[in-house]
């Protein structure tokens, strides 16, 4: 068994507590396959009710049609909204700050009731504390935008992770489960919201040339404070800006403009 066992009860994610517990060590062995698993889809509704004790959101998250294809309540979130003084506060600098501070804790691996939470392919989940214990296939981008600002080690995999799966198939009588959405289109939600608010990704270095564009759209005030363009782009400016990203290849420029998710 594990060095250090979970402890039993909660663990305290910064701000709130949950029923989940986290652990950083593997098995003596280094063998994973020796502590009990449990999938993140069978236990969805247990972790959307135990963070609905924590209260409601201001502005809830866009949801599907099903119980379980909701976003779990986060208490650092509740005032969320995407525009307006609300706006996570992450996305209302340009750029990424050079006084950011990073996370560092040790994120470990998630656990329920004793039991190692994964994925539908088996992968473990990583407890991170800015996102929530679920997440709805319907999640905005500009939701997830605002988290992997705040931790940059979040990766769009873990987000899919806490969306929900369906039975696509079923061989020799054991159901193959897939992701309500795929990755790119959670990335895809992302890239639509930046092209829309005109905003730069944080996660990997941007062309010269685009930040140079919507450097060149934000009022003074923006500029000495670095902060967001206060306002959409207009139609033409995003013509320009999908221009600009596609660079001289017209095929990916209609690519980009078709892209849906």
């Amino acid at each position: 068994m594990s060095e250090a066992q979970p402890s039993k009860g909660t663990t305290t994610f910064e701000s709130y507590t949950s029923d989940v517990e986290e652990c950083s060590h593997k098995s003596q062995d280094g063998d994973r396959g020796t502590v009990p698993a449990i999938f993140h889809y069978q236990i969805c509704a247990e972790l959307i009710a135990i963070a609905r004790e924590g209260g409601a959101y201001a502005h809830k998250p866009n949801e599907g049609t099903e119980a379980t294809d909701n976003t779990a309540f986060h208490p650092d979130q509740k005032a969320w909204q995407e525009k307006g003084a609300d706006r996570p506060g992450v996305l209302k600098n340009f750029a990424k700050p050079e006084n950011f501070a990073n996370p560092r804790y040790n994120c470990g691996f998630m656990y329920f009731d004793g039991f190692l939470v994964i994925d539908h392919e088996g992968q473990t989940l990583k407890p991170f504390r800015v996102i929530p214990l679920t997440l709805s296939s319907k999640f905005e981008g500009w939701r997830a935008e605002a988290i992997r600002r705040s931790d940059p080690r979040v990766r769009n995999m873990d987000l899919m992770a806490r969306m929900p799966v369906k039975v696509e198939a079923s061989v020799d009588g054991i159901p193959t489960r897939k992701p309500l959405v795929k990755i790119n289109a959670i990335a895809g939600r992302q890239s639509r919201f930046r092209e829309q608010a005109g905003a730069i990704t944080w996660s990997r270095p941007t062309a010269s040339n685009v930040q140079n564009f919507l450097w060149s759209l934000l009022p003074q005030d923006c500029i000495d404070n670095n902060l967001a363009l206060p306002r959409d782009l207009t139609q033409q400016e995003r013509g320009k800006l999908l221009e600009l990203n596609a660079g001289t290849k017209p095929r990916r420029a209609r690519k980009v403009r078709s892209t849906r998710c």
